[in-house]
């Protein structure tokens, strides 16, 4: 487990004791920074609004992969209709990966905010759940609440989401036997004093890092078979433009690529 490295967030994995109940907590200050960097150096920017929900759904993702087999990647949808924007995010376990990215140009709506989840494992078919995000007047960022719902319908495990300040998020999930009267008082004050006023025990530490891992050979596998089918794209020209689907980042695909694939 790769855990001592400064480019990586450190989440601790802890159980409460006499609650029976994972409190999971991380600092993505990190994080947040290599998100602006990557965006920066990709050309985009968000407005204060989508980078908040986005930052909320990584940090929500990061802490609820810790809950999940070390060699399982996790893939969250979410699309909210009101302003209209999707975001894709991703957490491979196994490689201490998140990367993801925010669209918000030319969304269907689907009538409602719903979170899609693939899970998959190694030698298995990705299992799929998808859930509704539910509306509250509180202040927790819908992406929080849409992470929420997932625990509780697709694992019937209740849980709370909490974001502190300086970039500090924690997640309690209840376990068999949890204390849910106390798990659902909980306020947000109550977090950062549970070390002191609760048994806790250090379970491990899991690790994440911004990276894609996406290169010009893997978007050419990935995008090259629809682009051959689509050559009006191209509008005479030898490349178009296109964008890492889980990052966002640019890459020139020249049709003679797109040739050799095909004759391939």
């Amino acid at each position: 487990m790769i855990n001592s490295s400064e480019d990586f967030t450190q989440v601790s994995v802890q159980f409460v004791r006499s609650r029976n109940a994972l409190l999971l907590t991380a600092s993505f200050s990190n994080l947040f920074v290599d998100i602006i960097l990557h965006l920066s150096n990709i050309g985009l920017k968000l407005n204060q609004f989508h980078n908040n929900q986005f930052q909320a759904a990584l940090a929500s993702l990061c802490l609820y992969a810790s809950t999940r087999p070390p060699n399982e990647s996790i893939a969250w949808t979410m699309h909210f209709e009101h302003p209209p924007h999707n975001i894709f995010i991703v957490a491979d376990n196994s490689l201490h990966r998140v990367t993801g990215t925010l669209f918000d140009e030319n969304i269907k709506s689907l009538g409602r905010d719903l979170l899609f989840c693939d899970w998959l494992l190694p030698g298995r078919q990705i299992r799929r759940s998808t859930v509704e995000i539910p509306f509250s007047s509180s202040q927790t960022p819908r992406a929080m609440l849409g992470a929420q719902e997932l625990m509780l319908q697709s694992e019937q495990r209740p849980s709370r989401y909490f974001s502190l300040p300086s970039d500090y998020f924690a997640l309690i999930t209840a376990q068999p036997d949890c204390d849910l009267n106390w798990l659902h008082t909980l306020k947000e004050k109550d977090i950062p004093s549970l070390p002191s006023t609760e048994d806790i025990k250090l379970l491990e530490i899991r690790s994440f890092r911004w990276e894609c891992g996406c290169n010009q050979q893997k978007i050419l596998e990935i995008l090259g078979p629809p682009l051959s089918k689509n050559l009006d794209l191209f509008q005479n020209g030898n490349s178009v433009q296109v964008r890492c689907p889980r990052c966002g980042s640019p890459y020139t695909i020249e049709r003679s690529e797109l040739e050799k694939l095909t004759n391939n």
